[in-house]
């Protein structure tokens, strides 16, 4: 069967195939890569564990170096599964890294053709600069996500001439600057 839903449907297994192979470089010893857990890493993680413990709870307010609060609440979230360690405090990161991968593929598909996507994304999957943040738990790398869901929210909105499209655009550039 060959039509909008099929092809949706092999968009969407390519993508989770991609996150499937980034996955694996971006959570490999993630608590002992990089070594040293300090500086503005170790600052995210106090500031998780703040929200945890009930020291911070109006995640809309603005924290440490100013920044929003709805990005120590995500990173609180494993730190309460996982308990205080470094691979709770990274692992967020590292799926979103992933999931980068994955939202690349299904953008570049629909931009250019598979083989491109396929391309792409397989380049990102093993670029050393975005596996090493995606390796921090830092906010930086949730930035390429909201980039590649905001772009591919706009051309489909333009191409399909649908303006839900371009509510999920503004929703992710706004929730983006909670990042």
């Amino acid at each position: 069967e060959v039509g909008p839903r099929s092809t949706l449907e092999n968009g969407l297994f390519w993508a989770a195939g991609l996150v499937l192979i980034a996955l694996p470089f971006r959570v490999y010893s993630l608590s002992t890569i990089p070594r040293a857990l300090t500086g503005d890493e170790g600052s995210f993680g106090l500031v998780a564990v703040s929200v945890i413990k009930g020291q911070i709870n109006n995640i809309f307010a603005t924290g440490w170096f100013s920044f929003p609060l709805v990005s120590f609440s995500v990173l609180s979230l494993p730190i309460r599964i996982l308990g205080q360690t470094t691979l709770a405090l990274r692992i967020t990161s590292a799926l979103i890294g992933a999931l980068t991968v994955g939202a690349l593929y299904l953008l570049a598909r629909r931009l250019f053709n598979h083989s491109t996507a396929l391309l792409a994304a397989l380049f990102l999957a093993v670029l050393h600069y975005h596996i090493h943040f995606s390796r921090l738990a830092i906010n930086n790398i949730w930035d390429g996500l909201f980039y590649v869901v905001i772009l591919g929210s706009l051309w489909a909105g333009w191409r399909d001439e649908k303006r839900v499209y371009y509510i999920i655009a503004g929703l992710a550039l706004g929730f983006s600057q909670f990042f």
